[in-house]
């Protein structure tokens, strides 16, 4: 599916990618890898984001992308 919206939205490496309720970060990673594009997860729930935080340290190593950020803020 994620696949399709890129295909769709034709994004490129130009855009920006903003996943609001993010959850651990899958789709994030995904349009990462795929695009290569600025990635951003946004996640109010502490165990997703502390899953998504540790997707991000195994996973951005692997991605040939530079722009994949992580930051994390309290609301």
């Amino acid at each position: 599916l994620i696949q399709e919206v890129i295909a769709t939205t034709r994004m490129t490496e130009n855009d920006v990618f903003l996943d609001l309720g993010s959850g651990v970060g899958q789709i994030v990673l995904q349009v990462a890898a795929s695009v290569g594009c600025k990635c951003y997860g946004i996640e109010k729930a502490d165990i997703p984001a502390k899953y998504a935080e540790s997707n991000f340290d195994w996973n951005q190593p692997k991605l040939s992308t530079q722009y994949l950020y992580m930051h994390q803020e309290t609301l």
